[in-house]
C-alpha cells in the first residue's frame, strides 16, 4: 500500500482535505505576566489532563480505553497494614519541595524542584518577552538535550532580529517543520501497514483502516494539527490481531512516530501552534515555560504502582517530567538495563544529593519523615535486582528496620 495515495483518496472523499497549506497564525497575543506561582504536573505539560487529550475528542470511531493516570484519584496499593511513616502521595511526597537540585536518576541531569522552577517563572514575569531567551539560558543547566539545542537555534534568531519573540520564532518555522514531520510519520504508517501482508483478511482490513484515518488526520492541516501520536498508540494496543509477534512489531513501529518529547520539527509544530487549553495559539510565555518544564520534577514510583508498588517513601523518588513519561511503567530492572552502568551511576549519586538536602533542610516535618529516605530507597532497589545493585551499606537502615516490598518481589528474594 501507498499510504500517502490512498490516504488523499480517502481524506478528499470526506471533505477533508481542503488545502496543503497550514493557516498561518495571525492573531495578535497580548503577552499574560501572571504572578502566581506555577507548579505543572506531567498531564499538563503535553497537553494531557487526566485521562483526556487536549480536544477531548477520539482520534478514530474504533473504541479505545487508557489506561494513563496523572494524579486522578485512585484507590492506593497499599495494604490495610501498611506502616503509616511510609505511606506517602505522589502530590505529597515533599523531596519535590526542597531547593537543592538533585541528579534525575534516569538521565543524571539536575531536576528542577518546585521552588527552583517558581523562582524562574518569577523571574519570566519580570522581563520583556524579548528578553525571554535570556533567562532561560540563564537556567541553561536544567535544560533537556532537545531544547538546548532548539534555545540555540532561538538565539541565532534572535540575535539576527533582537526585536523578535521566541514566539514569534517557533511559530514561523512551524509550516516547514510541518512537512518534514508529515514525511516522517507517513514514512512509518507504510512500515506499519507493509507487516498487514501477512494477516488473515479482516485483521488486514483493521490495520490499513487504523493506517488510512491516521494519515487523514495528518493531511488535515491547520493550526491545531489533530493528529496525536498517545491516542494512535492507543488504538495499536487496542488493535484485535491474533498474532501477538506481529501486534509487538506494530507497537514497536508506532513507538517510532515523532512526539514534542523527541522531535523537534513536532515540537515546533505543537507550540508553533494552538493552545487547545487557553483556546488561542501559544505566547512567548509558553513557548519560555514548555523549554524548562521537561526538567521539572516529577514523583515516579521505583516499583510501578501499576505493577502493585506501594504509594511509599520508600517506593518513591524524584525524576523529570519527561524521562518519568517516557519511562512509563517498565518494571525496575527493564528501565535499568537499557542504561544500566550509567543509571547505577545516577541512583547512587540521587540517593547522596537526596540526603544532603534532607539533612541540610530546616524543615522538621521533612527531617521526621525523611531522616532514613536513601536508606530505605536503597533497600528497595535491593530488592528490585535481587541484590545486584546494593548501595546498602553506604546507606544503611537501623539494625531490625526494614521497608515493605511488594508481593512478586517477595516471591523472587524466596526464590
Amino acid at each position: 500500500m501507498v499510504v500517502n495515495a490512498v490516504s488523499s483518496t480517502m481524506v478528499q472523499s470526506n471533505n477533508i482535505l481542503k488545502s496543503k497549506v497550514t493557516n498561518p497564525i495571525t492573531e495578535k497575543i497580548e503577552e499574560k505576566q501572571e504572578s502566581n506561582g506555577y507548579a505543572p504536573i506531567t498531564a499538563s505539560l503535553w497537553g494531557i489532563k487526566g485521562n483526556k487529550q487536549e480536544n477531548n475528542q477520539p482520534l478514530f470511531s474504533i473504541p479505545t480505553q487508557t489506561n494513563m493516570d496523572f494524579g486522578a484519584s485512585r484507590p492506593t496499593n497499599n495494604p490495610k497494614d501498611f506502616p503509616s511513616i511510609e505511606a506517602d502521595t505522589q502530590n505529597g511526597f515533599k523531596l519535590s519541595t526542597l531547593t537543592t537540585p538533585m541528579i534525575c536518576p534516569d538521565c543524571g541531569r539536575p531536576i528542577m524542584t518546585k521552588p527552583i522552577f517558581a523562582a524562574i517563572k518569577k523571574e519570566l514575569d519580570e522581563t520583556e518577552p524579548t528578553k525571554y531567551l535570556d533567562v532561560i539560558e540563564k537556567h541553561s543547566e536544567f535544560l533537556l538535550p532537545q531544547e538546548q539545542h532548539i534555545v540555540k537555534f532561538l538565539r541565532q534568531k534572535q540575535d539576527e532580529n533582537p526585536n523578535i519573540t521566541i514566539r514569534d520564532i517557533v511559530s514561523g518555522e512551524r509550516e516547514h517543520r510541518l512537512d518534514s514531520l508529515e514525511a516522517q510519520q507517513y514514512a512509518i504508517m507504510d512500515r506499519i501497514e507493509a507487516l498487514s501482508e501477512d494477516l488473515p483478511y479482516h485483521e488486514r482490513s483493521r490495520l490499513t483502516y487504523l493506517t488510512v484515518a491516521s494519515c487523514g488526520m495528518i493531511f488535515e492541516r491547520n493550526n491545531s494539527y489533530a493528529f496525536q501520536r498517545s491516542k494512535f498508540l492507543e488504538q495499536v494496543d487496542n488493535l484485535d490481531i491474533s498474532s501477538k509477534e506481529t501486534k509487538a512489531k506494530i507497537r514497536a513501529i508506532a513507538e517510532e512516530l515523532p512526539s514534542s518529547m523527541n522531535n523537534e520539527d513536532a515540537w515546533y509544530v505543537k507550540y508553533g501552534g494552538m493552545n487547545f487549553n487557553k483556546k488561542q495559539p501559544y505566547t512567548a510565555r509558553d513557548v519560555a515555560e514548555k523549554l524548562l518544564a521537561p526538567a521539572y520534577t516529577n514523583t515516579d514510583h521505583v516499583h510501578p504502582w501499576n505493577r502493585g508498588g506501594y504509594d511509599a517513601v520508600s517506593n518513591f523518588w524524584l525524576m523529570h517530567a519527561r524521562c518519568n513519561i517516557i519511562k512509563t511503567d517498565k518494571p525496575f530492572t527493564e528501565w535499568l538495563y537499557e542504561d544500566k552502568l550509567n543509571r547505577v551511576d545516577y541512583i547512587k549519586q540521587y540517593l547522596t544529593d537526596a540526603q544532603k538536602a534532607i539533612d541540610e533542610s530546616n524543615d522538621s516535618k521533612i527531617q521526621e519523615k525523611y531522616g532514613l529516605y536513601s536508606a530505605k530507597l536503597a533497600k528497595t532497589i535491593y530488592y528490585e535486582t535481587n541484590g545486584e545493585v546494593d548501595f546498602t551499606e553506604d546507606f544503611p537502615l537501623p539494625e531490625g528496620y526494614d521497608v515493605p516490598v511488594p508481593e512478586d518481589n517477595k516471591k523472587k528474594k524466596a526464590a
